[in-house]
Protein backbone atom coordinates (compact mmCIF):
# COMPACT_ATOMS: atom_id res chain seq x y z
CA UNK A 1 0.00 0.00 0.00
CA UNK A 2 1.33 3.66 -0.57
CA UNK A 3 1.15 6.84 1.28
CA UNK A 4 2.88 9.52 1.47
CA UNK A 5 4.88 10.19 4.91
CA UNK A 6 6.54 13.48 5.58
CA UNK A 7 6.48 14.58 1.98
CA UNK A 8 7.75 11.30 1.17
CA UNK A 9 6.21 8.18 -0.88
CA UNK A 10 6.52 4.99 1.04
CA UNK A 11 5.37 1.67 1.23
CA UNK A 12 3.94 -0.84 3.35
CA UNK A 13 3.24 -3.97 3.20
CA UNK A 14 0.23 -4.39 5.36
CA UNK A 15 -2.90 -2.27 6.76
CA UNK A 16 -1.72 -0.78 9.66
CA UNK A 17 -2.95 1.49 12.56
CA UNK A 18 -1.39 4.92 12.76
CA UNK A 19 0.11 3.66 16.04
CA UNK A 20 1.49 0.83 14.67
CA UNK A 21 2.88 2.54 11.49
CA UNK A 22 4.48 4.98 14.52
CA UNK A 23 6.21 1.83 16.31
CA UNK A 24 7.79 0.68 12.64
CA UNK A 25 9.03 4.19 12.18
CA UNK A 26 10.29 4.24 15.83
CA UNK A 27 8.30 7.70 16.47
CA UNK A 28 7.71 8.41 19.60
CA UNK A 29 4.51 8.63 20.73
CA UNK A 30 4.15 11.19 23.44
CA UNK A 31 6.05 14.45 22.05
CA UNK A 32 4.63 14.56 18.85
CA UNK A 33 1.67 15.51 16.60
CA UNK A 34 -0.17 13.24 14.07
CA UNK A 35 -1.83 14.13 10.77
CA UNK A 36 -3.54 12.16 8.46
CA UNK A 37 -5.32 13.60 5.17
CA UNK A 38 -4.63 17.43 6.90
CA UNK A 39 -6.53 16.24 10.32
CA UNK A 40 -5.27 15.85 13.11
CA UNK A 41 -5.39 13.27 15.45
CA UNK A 42 -5.73 13.21 19.17
CA UNK A 43 -4.01 10.59 21.18
CA UNK A 44 -6.76 8.35 21.69
CA UNK A 45 -7.11 7.90 17.57
CA UNK A 46 -3.90 6.73 17.01
CA UNK A 47 -4.76 3.35 18.00
CA UNK A 48 -8.13 3.24 16.33
CA UNK A 49 -7.21 5.03 13.09
CA UNK A 50 -6.13 2.51 10.16
CA UNK A 51 -3.12 3.90 7.64
CA UNK A 52 -5.35 3.56 3.94
CA UNK A 53 -3.99 3.47 0.27
CA UNK A 54 -3.08 7.35 -0.84
CA UNK A 55 -3.54 9.01 2.67
CA UNK A 56 -0.84 12.07 3.61
CA UNK A 57 0.84 11.55 6.91
CA UNK A 58 2.77 14.10 8.58
CA UNK A 59 4.36 12.95 12.32
CA UNK A 60 5.56 16.76 13.70
CA UNK A 61 7.84 16.27 16.29
CA UNK A 62 7.37 18.69 19.47
CA UNK A 63 11.03 20.11 20.41
CA UNK A 64 11.05 22.48 23.26
CA UNK A 65 14.21 24.89 24.68
CA UNK A 66 15.01 28.13 25.60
Amino acid sequence: MKMILNGRSVEIEEKLSVLDLMLTYKVKTGAVIVSVNEKVLKPDELKETMVCEGDRMEFVSLVGGG
